[in-house]
C-alpha cells in the first residue's frame, strides 16, 4: 500500500478540526502528513493537544495592506515546504496559500470551502486550486473545478464515528447540569471576508448577555477584547473541551457560523447573530428548525426565550435526523484522495 504524502495548510482554528481525524485516525493511515499551521491561539494550543505534529508559520496582520503582504509571506513559505517535503497532494480550506505552489511545482491541490462571503478565497481557489469542495447546500458556483459533497464540514469531527460527548468534561468547570446554561461566542472580526460586515454593537450584546443572566447561567468564549462587565462570565476554556461544553448548553448564541453549525449538529439550537449568512446555517434553519440567524436585540431576546423553553430532547431529535440525511465529511475526503492520487 503506497504512502501518499500531503502537505496540509491550517490557518484557523476549525481547520485543525476539519483535517484532524484524516491525521490521526488509523483508518487512513496510508496518508502521511506535514502540517504547517498559523501561529495563532488556540491553533498551537489544539494541535498539541491532539498530538500533532506541525511547523508554525507567523501570524498575519489586521490591516488590508497587512493582509496582502502576508499572503505573498504564506505563499512563499508554503513554497518553500512543498519543496522540501515533496507531497503528492496539498490540502487547505479556503486555497488561499497553497495556490502559487500548486501551479508552480505542478502539485494536485485540494481546497475545501463553505463560506460563500469569502471571495477572495473564491477566485485565488478558482485560478490555482485542482479540485475545490463544498457542501452540496454551497449556493456559489466555482466552475469546473468544484466537486460536491452532501454534508458540511463539521461532521468531518463532529460525526459519531468520531465525536462522543463527555459529561466528564464539565466537571473541570464546576458546570451544574441542574441549571440551564447559554454558551455564548464572540469572534475577532479580523478575516479577510469580514471587511464592512454589519455588526451587533457591544451595548447590545451586553444587554443580551446580562437579560438572559438573570435566569440562565452564560459561558462566554470570546476571540477579542471585551468589555470589563462581561468578564465574570467567561470560563478558559481549553479549546478542546469547547465541544463537550456546547453539547451540553440549552442554547447557543454568537457570531461564529462554524459554532453555530457544530450547536446545531450537537442537539443544541443555535441563534447565529452575523449578517453573512452561510449556506450550512440557512440549511440547518429552514429544512431542521436548528439554527436561527438575527440580528435585531429584541428578536435575539425574543428567540432565545421561546428556544429555552423547549426541552433538549427535542432538538436532539433534530439533530439526529439531520446527521441521517449527512456523510462522513473525513472518510468522503479520504476516498476523494484516493481516487484522484491514483
Amino acid at each position: 500500500m503506497r504512502t501518499i504524502k500531503i502537505l496540509v495548510d491550517l490557518g484557523h482554528a476549525g481547520h485543525v478540526h476539519y483535517y484532524k481525524n484524516l491525521i490521526l485516525d488509523e483508518r487512513y493511515s496510508d496518508l502521511d502528513f506535514l502540517v504547517v499551521a498559523r501561529n495563532k491561539q488556540p491553533i498551537p494550543k489544539l494541535l498539541q493537544s491532539y498530538k500533532i505534529v506541525h511547523i508554525l508559520r507567523k501570524d498575519g496582520g489586521l490591516s488590508k495592506l497587512g493582509k496582502l503582504l502576508y499572503l505573498v509571506y504564506g505563499n512563499l513559505l508554503i513554497l518553500k515546504k512543498t519543496m522540501q517535503y515533496k507531497p503528492d497532494i496539498l490540502l487547505s480550506h479556503g486555497g488561499v496559500y497553497t495556490g502559487l505552489a500548486s501551479f508552480l511545482l505542478r502539485i494536485k491541490s485540494i481546497t475545501t470551502e463553505d463560506t460563500e462571503g469569502a471571495t477572495l478565497s473564491h477566485k485565488i481557489s478558482k485560478m490555482f486550486s485542482t479540485f475545490i469542495i463544498t457542501p452540496k447546500v454551497f449556493s456559489t458556483d466555482l466552475g469546473k473545478k468544484q466537486v460536491k459533497f452532501d454534508s458540511y464540514m463539521e461532521y468531518a469531527y463532529l460525526h459519531n464515528m468520531y465525536f462522543k460527548k463527555n459529561k466528564d468534561v464539565l466537571k473541570k468547570y464546576n458546570v451544574d447540569l441542574e441549571k440551564k446554561y447559554v454558551l455564548v461566542r464572540l469572534v475577532d472580526w479580523t478575516a479577510h471576508h469580514d471587511f464592512n460586515v454589519p455588526k451587533l454593537s457591544y451595548h447590545d450584546k451586553l444587554e443580551i448577555v446580562e437579560k438572559l443572566a438573570k435566569d440562565y447561567k452564560i459561558i462566554l468564549s470570546y476571540e477579542t477584547s471585551i468589555p470589563e462587565s462581561l468578564k465574570k462570565y467567561t470560563l478558559n476554556i481549553a479549546p478542546e473541551d469547547l465541544h463537550h461544553l456546547l453539547a451540553y448548553a440549552s442554547l447557543y448564541i454568537g457570531e461564529g457560523a462554524t459554532t453555530a453549525s457544530e450547536a446545531s449538529i450537537l442537539g443544541t439550537p443555535a441563534i447565529y447573530i452575523n449578517s453573512m449568512q452561510v449556506c450550512y446555517c440557512k440549511d440547518q434553519e429552514e429544512n431542521y428548525n436548528l439554527s436561527f440567524n438575527l440580528l435585531n436585540k429584541d428578536e435575539i431576546l425574543s428567540k432565545a426565550k421561546e428556544l429555552l423553553v423547549i426541552k433538549k430532547e427535542e432538538f436532539v431529535k433534530r439533530a439526529q435526523f439531520m446527521a441521517k440525511n449527512r456523510i462522513d465529511t473525513t472518510k468522503f475526503l479520504y476516498d476523494f484522495i484516493k481516487k484522484v492520487n491514483v
